[in-house]
C-alpha cells in the first residue's frame, strides 16, 4: 500500500522515453508480484542525476504502467508525473 515516488532521468528526452518503456516493459514481466517500494528505492539509490528527469507517483504496477505508457508513447504527463530538466 501507499504511494511510491519512482525518479527516472537521463541525458537526452529521447533516452528517458526509453527508460520509461524499459520500466513499463519489465513491470509488465513481472506482474502483480513487483514491489513498488523496493524499486523506488533501487532508481533513487542507484541512479546518476542526469539533466532530463521524470518523476511518478503511483499505488499500484497498473497505475504505474498506465503512466510510463502514456509518457513513453506519447510523451503525456498524466496526473502524479513530473517532467523537468535539472538546473547545472
Amino acid at each position: 500500500g501507499g504511494i511510491a515516488a519512482l525518479p527516472l532521468s537521463a541525458r537526452t528526452p529521447e533516452q528517458l522515453r526509453q527508460k520509461a518503456r524499459e520500466l513499463r516493459d519489465y513491470l509488465a514481466a513481472s506482474g502483480k508480484e513487483v514491489d513498488l517500494a523496493a524499486l523506488a528505492y533501487t532508481l533513487q539509490v542507484g541512479r546518476e542525476a542526469m539533466e532530463e528527469r521524470l518523476g511518478l507517483a503511483a499505488e499500484s504496477p497498473e497505475q504505474l504502467i498506465a503512466m510510463l505508457s502514456a509518457y513513453a508513447d506519447e510523451e503525456r504527463v498524466a496526473d502524479g508525473v513530473w517532467r523537468g530538466q535539472a538546473q547545472r
